[in-house]
């Protein structure tokens, strides 16, 4: 039996060729698919965390209101009347309700404003920015008998 010289290549697997190949068209497919994904992410960012700034920033008016509230009562039990009318406070103007000893805090996205005399008062409430992109702004209100009460909501809850 003779045998014959040379060996016999089998081939098996890829080639260096076919491997960068693949790898050109997964880089391909890749930066196709990116920008898409990003956008996928920011909206689904924006939709979970959206609801709850609203909520955050509405929560924080209602305590604001509440103490304003609070603070009305006790300017009314030393001098039989409410204060400050006409008066507005907000972040560039904590000090609008001074009189009160209310102060606004600073972080608030509200202008807050009274109408008040002898046996009324109605503090308003208003967003100074839209708390999302509807048209709808933000308006709350507090009255003498603590009533509170959301007279437009932006958050469409």
């Amino acid at each position: 039996m003779v045998r014959k010289s040379g060996f016999a290549h089998e081939q098996r697997g890829l080639t260096f060729i076919r491997l960068l190949l693949v790898i050109v068209i997964l880089g391909i497919a890749a930066s196709l698919a990116v920008p898409s994904f990003r956008a996928i992410v920011m909206k689904a960012t924006q939709q979970t965390i959206a609801p709850i700034y609203k909520a955050q920033q509405q929560a924080q008016v209602r305590r604001t209101l509440k103490d304003v509230y609070a603070a009305q009562r006790l300017y009314w039990l030393g001098t039989n009347t409410y204060g400050c009318d006409g008066a507005t406070a907000s972040a560039s103007n904590p000090d609008g309700f001074a009189a009160l000893s209310a102060q606004i805090i600073d972080d608030t996205k509200y202008t807050y404003t009274m109408v008040a005399d002898s046996s009324t008062f109605t503090c308003t409430a208003t967003a100074t920015a839209n708390l999302d992109d509807d048209p709808t702004d933000d308006i709350w209100q507090i009255d003498e008998t603590g009533t509170l009460v959301c007279v437009s909501n932006d958050s469409g809850s």
